[in-house]
C-alpha cells in the first residue's frame, strides 16, 4: 500500500474546472488574435482608400482603388463593351453633375472617358469644352476649344437653317498620359487635339472634315478615326499619318487582336491592315454609310449592323476574320456596335 501512496502524491492529478479554464483561456487568446487582426486590415485598408483619394471599385476577382484605366468608346480597341468589374447592381443614383444652362437644351453627347488610373473622369461638351473630373466629381479643369462655334440656333437638327454644330460630339481617348479628342462642329476648324491629363495643349492636327467617330486606340499607341471621306491613323503624339478613303458617318473603327482595322464605308465592310493597306472587302452590304463594328478578341469573328432603308432591310452579320460569311440574322434599325460577350 505504501508504493501505492508515494505513486499519488508524487503525481497529482489537474482537477476538471483547470482544464477547463485553460481550454478557455487558449481559445480566447486565439479569438483575440484574429479580431485585432480584422480591425488592423479594416483600417490599413480604410487609410489606404483615403490616402489615394480613389474611389473604390469592384472588380471580378476582387476590389481595387484605380489601378487600371478606361481608355476609350467600348472599352477596348474590339468595341468589345467587356470589362472587368462589376457594374452597378441598384438604380440608385450616385452622384449627379450638373454642367450648367444651355440655350440649346443640351451640352454632352459623347460617352465620357472613365478612369486614368487616377479616377479622373473626361469627357467633352456641345458648347466646346473638354472637362475633366475627379474622383469626387469636382471640376479639375476645363478646356475650351480656341475656334469653338457658338450654338445659337435651337432648332431641331432636320429643320432648315437648324444648328447641328455640337463641337466635340464623340468620346476621347487616353494614351501615354494624353487625352485625345476631335471637333465634330459644321463651321468650326476641323482638328484633332492632345492635351496632358492637366488640360495643356500638346498638339493638334488638321483633318479634312469634321470627326465622324469616336476615336480608338490601337496596337503601337496608334490612334484610328473617320471623317466623312477618310480613315486616318497616327500615332499618339499626331506623326505618322496614314489615311485611306471611306464614305460614311457615325463609322466607328474596330482593330482586331492582330491590328486588323475594320471600317464601313460605301463598298462594304473594309478590313484593313494597321498601316491602313486594304486586305478585303466584305461587298453583300454595299452603302455602309452608317456603322459600328466589333470584333470578338478570341474567334476574330466581326460583327457589324447593316441598314437599307430603301428596301426596308436591317440585319446584323457576323464575318469571318478572312472576309467570309459567318452568318447573318434580322433586327431592327440599328447603328451601334454590337456589345460581345465573355462566352
Amino acid at each position: 500500500m505504501e508504493p501505492s501512496n508515494q505513486l499519488n502524491q508524487s503525481s497529482p492529478s489537474i482537477p476538471p474546472n483547470n482544464s477547463r479554464k485553460r481550454t478557455l483561456l487558449v481559445v480566447g487568446i486565439i479569438t483575440g488574435i484574429v479580431l485585432l487582426s480584422v480591425l488592423i486590415i479594416l483600417i490599413l485598408s480604410k487609410r489606404a482608400i483615403l490616402k489615394s483619394n480613389l474611389p473604390e471599385i469592384t472588380l471580378n476577382n476582387g476590389s481595387v482603388n484605380g489601378s487600371f484605366t478606361w481608355e476609350q468608346f467600348g472599352f477596348d480597341p474590339q468595341n468589345t463593351g467587356q470589362i472587368p468589374f462589376t457594374g452597378p447592381q441598384t438604380n440608385k443614383v450616385k452622384w449627379i453633375y450638373k454642367l450648367g444652362s444651355t440655350s440649346c437644351g443640351f451640352q454632352t453627347q459623347a460617352t465620357p472617358v472613365v478612369l486614368d488610373g487616377s479616377g479622373n473622369l473626361y469627357f467633352g461638351t456641345s458648347e466646346g469644352s473638354l472637362i475633366s473630373l475627379d474622383p469626387q466629381m469636382r471640376k479639375r479643369w476645363e478646356y475650351k476649344l480656341p475656334d469653338a462655334y457658338p450654338r445659337t440656333n435651337c432648332k431641331d437638327g432636320y429643320e432648315p437653317g437648324a444648328l447641328s454644330d455640337r463641337n466635340i460630339d464623340y468620346s476621347p481617348v487616353l494614351s501615354n498620359g494624353q487625352i485625345i479628342f476631335g471637333t465634330s462642329g459644321q463651321k468650326n476648324a476641323k482638328k484633332i487635339y492632345s492635351l496632358d491629363l492637366n488640360g495643356k495643349l500638346v498638339w493638334s492636327y488638321g483633318i479634312d472634315g469634321v470627326l465622324e467617330s469616336h476615336i480608338k486606340l490601337g496596337s503601337n499607341n496608334r490612334i484610328y478615326f473617320t471623317t466623312a471621306t477618310t480613315l486616318y491613323a497616327l500615332t499618339d503624339k499626331g506623326t505618322d499619318v496614314k489615311t485611306y478613303p471611306v464614305v460614311g458617318k457615325l463609322n466607328v473603327p474596330a482593330i482586331g487582336s492582330d491590328g486588323s482595322v475594320y471600317v464601313c464605308s460605301a463598298e462594304g465592310l473594309l478590313a484593313l491592315a494597321s498601316d491602313l493597306k486594304l486586305k478585303w472587302v466584305f461587298n453583300q452590304t454595299q452603302n455602309l454609310r452608317t456603322c459600328m463594328s466589333a470584333v470578338d478578341p478570341k474567334t476574330n469573328v466581326i460583327y457589324f449592323p447593316y441598314k437599307n432603308t430603301g428596301k426596308n432591310i436591317y440585319k446584323l452579320y457576323a464575318l469571318n476574320s478572312d472576309g467570309s460569311l459567318k452568318w447573318n440574322t434580322d433586327i431592327y434599325w440599328s447603328e451601334s456596335a454590337p456589345a460581345i460577350g465573355n462566352d
